[in-house]
């Protein structure tokens, strides 16, 4: 595969968030499962969590919901963003064969230093970045082409189920 860098569409305003992903896209679904369906409130163990980690905007329940820390200060762009990213980490949960395989570059290894991620096994650190990648998140770093397709595929089989 050819790994040169491609640029990535940014969201205008759009920073790390330093534990995780970083809401208002409407039915962002794929097959049935549109993105309001997949949304929910935190309980309240996850409220704990969010009000401790105050930089964490959302994530992908293990009850495979999307939950957005409402005491974010994200702007509704950046909380739809989070949203999307956490949809499709979803999504992967429940298509292993989806799960990406490309190499991540030391850049992006570099970004997710600052993270929760850091010493998350590699196939959990190339979801975060597929997912950054996904949903438009600056903090990806830089695209390979590799990357760059595997994103292409992977958004083709989820708008098709």
């Amino acid at each position: 595969m050819d790994n040169r860098r491609m640029p990535l569409r940014l969201l205008s305003g759009f920073g790390n968030t330093g534990g995780g992903a970083a809401i208002g896209y409407p039915n962002l679904g794929y097959g049935t499962s549109k993105l309001s369906d997949l949304m929910r409130s935190p309980s309240q163990s996850e409220m704990g969590f969010f009000q401790r980690s105050p930089n964490v905007g959302g994530y992908a329940s293990p009850d495979n919901r999307v939950v957005i820390n409402p005491t974010t200060n994200l702007s509704p762009m950046e909380k739809a963003a989070v949203a999307k990213n956490e949809q499709m980490r979803i999504f992967l949960r429940q298509n292993q064969d989806a799960a990406p395989g490309f190499a991540i570059t030391p850049e992006q290894t570099m970004l997710l230093q600052g993270t929760s991620y850091r010493n998350a096994p590699i196939e959990t650190q190339r979801e975060t970045v597929a997912g950054r990648i996904y949903s438009g998140d600056p903090s990806a770093g830089n695209v390979t082409q590799e990357q760059s397709d595997y994103i292409r595929a992977l958004r083709k089989r989820i708008e098709s189920e």
